[in-house]
């Protein structure tokens, strides 16, 4: 099996050596490693089960982020979080969890969250390399990130609108608009170092959910 698998790392090794870098095409990295797996009747991830585990450990982190503070805050009796706290909040602390349980609960459904993140940058950079238009796929991201901003300021701050902290979905718009134009500019490195830098202080000045800082 050792064998077989050090065989199959050498000839993709090998099939990317005899690659050639075609103008405007990227490097076939991937065509190569999915190439050599199909030889050898690997399978791997697809993308809908990628989006199934991003939806399911996004909903996770959201619990731990929105719901066990509240939840946290009642159990160490400060006042007004039973009235301000919610159904899901009150459902955790009458459960008869203590303080330490749900601090761990906290911990584990936020660490488990910080998977969603490169799973949809992986999942954007895969939409963008097989988009058959990046502009319409851009407007899509736009849009869905105007439609979720108000909700997600009245989760951070309980308030319809909220400049300080916005929604990921900017995030990724905003990695899109790099990516477009580090592909547009493919051989031109000072305007692909502008366009990230660019790209590193809009998020800062947007303060757009994992930004530069």
């Amino acid at each position: 099996m050792e064998g077989r698998r050090g065989r199959s790392v050498g000839q993709a090794v090998k099939g990317l050596l005899r690659l050639q870098i075609l103008p405007g095409r990227p490097l076939a990295v991937r065509e190569v490693i999915m190439s050599q797996g199909k030889k050898q009747g690997l399978r791997g991830i697809s993308g809908n089960q990628l989006k199934v585990i991003a939806i399911i450990a996004m909903f996770m982190d959201h619990v731990g982020a929105c719901i066990l503070p509240k939840a946290l805050a009642a159990a160490k009796g400060e006042a007004g979080v039973w009235r301000n706290g919610g159904l899901a909040s009150r459902f955790f602390s009458s459960a008869g969890f203590s303080v330490g349980e749900l601090e761990n609960l906290y911990f584990v459904l936020r660490t488990i969250g910080r998977i969603t993140f490169p799973i949809m940058a992986f999942l954007l950079v895969e939409g963008f390399f097989h988009t058959r238009n990046v502009k319409k796929y851009g407007a899509r991201l736009l849009c869905f990130a105007f439609l979720s901003e108000i909700p997600f300021d009245l989760v951070v701050s309980g308030r319809m609108f909220y400049w300080g902290h916005q929604n990921i979905f900017f995030t990724l718009f905003l990695c899109l608009m790099v990516l477009f134009a580090y592909e547009t500019y493919r051989y031109q490195p000072f305007k692909q170092a502008a366009a990230a830098i660019g790209g590193a202080a809009a998020a800062v000045f947007l303060a757009v959910d994992y930004d530069f800082m």
